[in-house]
């Protein structure tokens, strides 16, 4: 894989798209994406200007270096490892990550019974008798 193609491999993936949306809205086939992520064929100046409207860093790609005002310090040593891991750690990680931006179930509307209620601890109740 060259450089320059898992670059923008790690950048599509940051933006969560497959290969073939990727390459879709870049307008080239999935199996060129696929050639330049595995360094088969090296993006020309048309794709790259592309996939900038999509998102994707470019100074990045072409010479590995993060704009500093577009990533932390930490985002950028998160990419970085993540560049280096194996295939297995990448989608660990990814999975992870992901499971912690699931949007909470809304709580419970029902009301709870008091009769069901389960109470741990020192517990008082007064009750009015009518």
């Amino acid at each position: 894989m060259s450089a320059i193609g898992e670059r923008l491999k790690i950048e599509r993936l940051r933006l969560g798209m497959s290969q073939e949306d990727f390459a879709a809205k870049a307008g080239v086939s999935r199996r060129t994406q696929t050639n330049y992520e595995t360094g088969e064929r090296v993006p020309d100046a048309a794709l790259l200007a592309a996939v900038a409207l999509l998102g994707v860093d470019i100074q990045f790609v072409v010479l590995g270096l993060r704009h500093p005002a577009q990533l932390s310090s930490e985002q950028n040593d998160i990419l970085d490892a993540y560049a280096a891991a194996s295939p297995p750690v990448r989608g660990a990680a990814l999975a992870a990550l992901r499971s912690e931006s699931t949007p909470l179930a809304p709580p419970p509307t029902s009301r709870l019974d008091p009769q069901s209620a389960i109470l741990h601890g020192e517990v008082e109740q007064v009750r009015k008798k009518g």
